[in-house]
């Protein structure tokens, strides 16, 4: 039986695996439940106390890149619904600048995946402003939409009370405002109503509400828009308004047919009347405004008597405008037209063109006469290329004035400046001086400009005309109207007006400085001919000039290292600054070989300038010496005050001139040689002066009576002496004399007649015990008869007789020496040649004998 017992079979146990790829899913699954369970505890801890006290910490510890940072104190309630943010404190890289203790949020952030803000109350008690945020600039995304692809619904917006700070607007002020937006494609919604308060010593009264329900699907459309701002309320604070402002905006209809106006008043005066329609998505505005009630200076001229206004505006899809439109005063007029797209905030063929009507200002410091411009813009509205066409009869910078100007170019716009290429020519540019304007004639411009908010610059703008070829370098300020510039390169035969020719070198070039941009160069002038004879003799002949110059971009000019030599002349060193607000300085010290060393300062302003003037011993024929003249301007008048010491005693002077009407001195106790001098004397309607002069002192007395003749200058002199005592080193006396004269000053040469009679003339071992002298001279011919006895050691007596001409003068003498007659025993003839004088061979006869002399001087 045993053997009938089978042995026990072997069991096989099958394990059957799953495929890989349910294996990888089941794994994926797992983890996404791991990863959604992780998020939720996130989302869930995020609600909790410590998870609100992490992200308030975290949103406090944000700064944006352009230095806005938001701290909250603490955060109440439910972040994904209704919360309280608490001590919210808002602030720029100088601090806080807004708080507020309580700020009440319902919202529902995750609506924000689907491009969905939804907020359904954002309340407030209080919000103080104490002043404007100050945030770094940051470059803006030039692609970035103007109107964005995001739905946005805010269902109540209430702020019982914002506190706005002095510094935001002037003064203090309360308002309040309440509202709610709903924007989506297709669906515009806008409610808001906003106020300022009264209250001791707070003015309110500003009102302001905003209706706006632009649903195109349901044909429905209403725009109601009204302001009222008094003009020491927050709006006209805020918009420097001298009286109060009404505006509305208002109609009736729907979206297929809708018609309105906008009206606004400021003082009382039509500012706006506008009428304005809506036919499904096509509108058109139609009406006058008048800028110029609130815009003052070139605005008002440009849009005076008012400023028609032709608008129309056509919504396409895709947040597409297709615009016209048409503006036109008496002395502008200005259109535009192509597509707007708002959705990627780029232009599409954009066109632009404006005319100046009639010549005057454009903008501040800025003037012309028929003017024409052409832009075409397309691209980003950040960053547009801008192919422009400018022409003008005449284009003032200034005193600068461009004539016959045609310029072309397409600039290129970048996020952080503009940088347009010049193509220009003119027939002149002129109102620097008349030899400037001499110069730039035919003038060729090819280079960049480069606009940087209101300023715009240039290092390359190559500049040809008839007599120049230079580089320019440009700094303007179109906010404060400044216009500065420089030249690089050379400029022959340049003529300073009534001075001479000179050529000029400069090196200038653009320079970056802490404060902006500034131009610095260096000038250096070779005179090449003096038109000036009084120049000319100053100097002695032709100099040579060089000085180091800088323009800031605050305005003000500083030059250095001023240097100038010429045969007779030499400036050893100068320096200054000049502020184009008013500032001046300039200091100099010289040596010339006739007046010795000479030092001034110009300080004070160009409408005030006080000049000193210091001289050790400048001579002048009477021995002057220590001269401190000082010289203090006030508007169109200048006090004159002069010191120094001269061979005839001590010098003083005291006048003061002005300007205008005309040009008038008065001198008050002048001082020289112990005479003082007193009287006023003005310029004519025919150019020389008129008035009169009296002086006395030492035992002089007289007067000089100053008129004019037709064109020419006039004077009357009569004197008398008695018993005269000349102060000074000089021991001069007079016991007697009288000198009357009669001067016309004739262009080709002076009309004198004089007759003078003297007695017991003293100056040292010299006497005239008697003398007189009569003369008639005009144009280089007269005669001159003169009778003297005295003694210089030994007695003389000694007739002369004199007939003058331009080129010859022929001179009688008799008389004794000593007791030993003499006479010419033919009248003796000087030749008068080449600025000298030249004595032909003469024969004197004495009592005992005769002599020949001849010679010359000069």
């Amino acid at each position: 039986m045993a053997e009938d017992m089978a042995p026990p079979a072997d069991t096989v146990v099958v394990v059957e695996r799953r495929p890989l790829w349910q294996r990888i899913l089941k794994w994926i699954g797992i983890a996404l439940i791991v990863i959604a369970l992780l998020l939720l505890a996130v989302v869930l801890g995020l609600n909790t106390s410590p998870g609100k006290r992490f992200l308030a910490d975290k949103i406090g510890g944000f700064t944006t890149a352009s230095g806005l940072n938001v701290k909250v104190g603490r955060i109440d309630g439910s972040i994904y619904g209704a919360m309280v943010l608490r001590d919210v404190r808002v602030s720029d890289p100088k601090g806080v600048f807004a708080n507020s203790p309580q700020l009440n949020v319902d919202w529902r952030p995750f609506a924000f995946a689907s491009n969905h803000v939804d907020v359904r109350s954002l309340t407030s008690p209080l919000i103080r402003v104490a002043r404007l945020p100050e945030l770094k600039p940051v470059p803006s995304d030039p692609n970035a939409p103007l109107l964005p692809d995001i739905d946005i619904d805010v269902n109540r917006l209430a702020i019982d009370r914002i506190d706005l700070a002095p510094p935001v607007a002037g003064k203090r002020y309360l308002a309040k405002l309440d509202g709610a937006v709903h924007i989506a494609d297709r669906r515009a919604q806008l409610t808001a109503n906003g106020a300022t308060l009264n209250g001791p010593g707070i003015a309110g009264g500003d009102r302001v509400t905003v209706k706006l329900d632009a649903v195109p699907d349901a044909d429905r459309f209403d725009l109601d828009v009204k302001l009222a701002a008094p003009a020491n309320g927050l709006v006209g604070s805020m918009a420097s308004l001298k009286a109060p402002l009404d505006a509305t905006i208002d109609g009736a209809g729907t979206w297929k047919n809708w018609q309105g106006r906008l009206a606004g008043t400021l003082g009382g005066a039509q500012l706006a009347d506008l009428a304005i329609t809506g036919r499904n998505g096509f509108f058109q505005v139609r009406g006058a405004a008048r800028p110029g009630l609130y815009l003052q200076g070139p605005v008002e001229r440009l849009t005076s008597p008012n400023l028609q206004i032709a608008l129309d505006a056509r919504l396409l899809e895709g947040r597409r405008m297709d615009t016209q439109l048409r503006l036109r005063s008496s002395a502008l007029a200005v259109a535009t037209t192509g597509l707007l797209d708002l959705g990627r905030s780029r232009f599409e063929n954009f066109r632009a063109e404006g005319q100046l009507l009639t010549p005057g200002a454009i903008a501040e410091n800025l003037n012309g006469n028929a003017v024409r411009a052409a832009v075409a813009l397309n691209g980003a509205f950040a960053t547009p290329t801008v192919d422009y066409k400018l022409t003008a009869a005449a284009l003032g910078f200034g005193e600068t004035v461009v004539e016959r100007l045609y310029a072309e170019g397409k600039a290129v716009v970048n996020t952080d400046r503009i940088l347009i290429p010049v193509n220009a020519r003119a027939a002149r540019i002129n109102g620097l001086n008349a030899a400037v304007g001499g110069l730039v004639t035919n003038v060729a411009v090819n280079g960049d400009l480069a606009v940087n908010g209101d300023q715009i610059l240039s290092d390359n703008l190559r500049i040809r005309s008839d007599r120049i070829d230079a580089t320019a370098i440009v700094v303007a300020d179109m906010g404060t109207g400044r216009y500065t510039g420089a030249l690089k390169g050379r400029v022959n035969d340049y003529e300073v007006a009534s001075i001479g020719i000179v050529d000029l070198q400069t090196d200038a070039d653009l320079v970056m400085t802490p404060g902006g941009y500034g131009i610095k160069g260096r000038v250096v002038t070779q005179t090449k001919r003096l038109f000036n004879d009084g120049v000319r003799n100053f100097l002695g002949g032709n100099a040579t000039a060089r000085v180091d110059v800088a323009l800031g971009p605050n305005g003000v000019v500083t030059f250095q290292n001023l240097r100038l030599n010429a045969p007779q002349f030499r400036i050893l060193n100068g320096r200054g600054r000049y502020d184009f607000a008013g500032p001046l300085l300039v200091e100099a010290n010289a040596v010339s070989t006739q007046y010795g060393p000479l030092t001034a300062r110009v300080s004070g302003s160009v409408a005030q300038p006080v000049v000193l003037l210091r001289a050790p011993r400048p001579g002048v024929g009477v021995g002057l010496v220590n001269l401190e003249a000082r010289v203090r301007g006030q508007g169109d008048a200048y006090a004159i005050a002069a010191t120094g010491g001269t061979n005839y005693g001590p010098f003083n002077a005291n006048v003061l001139l002005r300007t205008s009407p005309r040009l008038t001195a008065d001198i008050r106790n002048a001082v020289f040689a112990g005479i003082t001098f007193n009287g006023r004397v003005a310029a004519t309607a025919a150019g020389p002066f008129a008035g009169a002069l009296d002086f006395a002192g030492s035992g002089v007395t007289g007067r000089a009576d100053l008129n004019a003749v037709g064109k020419y200058q006039a004077a009357t002199i009569a004197a008398r002496a008695s018993n005269a005592a000349i102060p000074g080193d000089m021991g001069l006396t007079i016991g007697q004399a009288i000198a009357n004269a009669r001067v016309v000053l004739y262009d080709d040469a002076p009309a004198v007649t004089f007759d003078a009679q003297v007695a017991n003339l003293r100056q040292g071992d010299y006497v005239v015990t008697k003398a007189r002298a009569r003369g008639d001279y005009r144009g280089g011919n007269g005669y001159v008869q003169a009778v003297a006895r005295g003694t210089t050691g030994v007695p003389f007596e000694v007739a002369a007789n004199a007939r003058l001409s331009p080129a010859l003068w022929v001179v009688a003498l008799k008389g004794k020496g000593n007791g030993i007659g003499f006479k010419t025993a033919s009248p003796a003839r000087i030749d008068v040649v080449g600025g000298g004088y030249r004595l032909r061979p003469t024969r004197i006869d004495f009592d005992r004998g005769s002599a020949r002399i001849a010679g010359r001087s000069g």
